[in-house]
């Protein structure tokens, strides 16, 4: 939304924007920007750490931006792209566009949709691999408490070294551990 009212206020060249923001997302800003006759000749590109897949930049492009960048980039690796873009304008190989995006709003919302399903999806299973790994250091970290009480409590070493492989066997999901003195 700042966006848009900083566009309506100032003379602007070229836009640069990330995906992942607060009210109004990137992607909803470039369809506003490309929609709206006075915008729609401004450049318009994605610098983005968020939305990183293919079918992203795919969607990006559609929607009218001229280039994506994915974050992280090398200072002088975004500027020569930023540079490279203002001579795109300058030479005529990026021309103002005259109408409309080709997209139309029904083909857009889906499109927008399958970005944000995929994301939400990605970010699922993230928490899943995540979960699993707490569950696991759990784990771990109660079999290392128990060896410890163990180091403390028990005084025949043969004994000791019995339950700690019992304990490190059921902490790791074995069957058995083998010892040998």
């Amino acid at each position: 939304m700042e966006a848009l009212n900083k566009l309506k206020k100032d003379s602007i060249d070229l836009i640069i924007s990330d995906i992942l923001m607060p009210k109004m997302d990137g992607f909803q800003l470039c369809r506003e920007c490309k929609s709206d006759e006075a915008f729609r000749k401004i450049p318009f590109v994605f610098y983005t750490a968020t939305y990183i897949d293919k079918g992203d930049e795919e969607f990006a492009r559609k929607l009218g931006a001229e280039k994506f960048i994915i974050k992280p980039v090398e200072p002088d690796v975004f500027i020569n792209t930023i540079k490279g873009v203002i001579r795109d304008v300058e030479k005529g190989k990026i021309l103002p566009k005259k109408k409309k995006p080709a997209l139309k709003e029904k083909e857009t919302f889906k499109l927008y949709s399958e970005r944000l399903i995929k994301k939400l999806e990605k970010k699922m299973l993230d928490l899943e691999k995540s979960e699993k790994h707490i569950k696991y250091l759990y784990s771990v970290l109660g079999a290392i408490r128990k060896v410890n009480q163990l180091v403390v409590k028990e005084k025949n070493r043969d004994i000791f070294l019995q339950k700690t492989c019992d304990t490190l066997t059921k902490a790791r999901g074995y069957n058995a551990v083998w010892w040998v003195y």
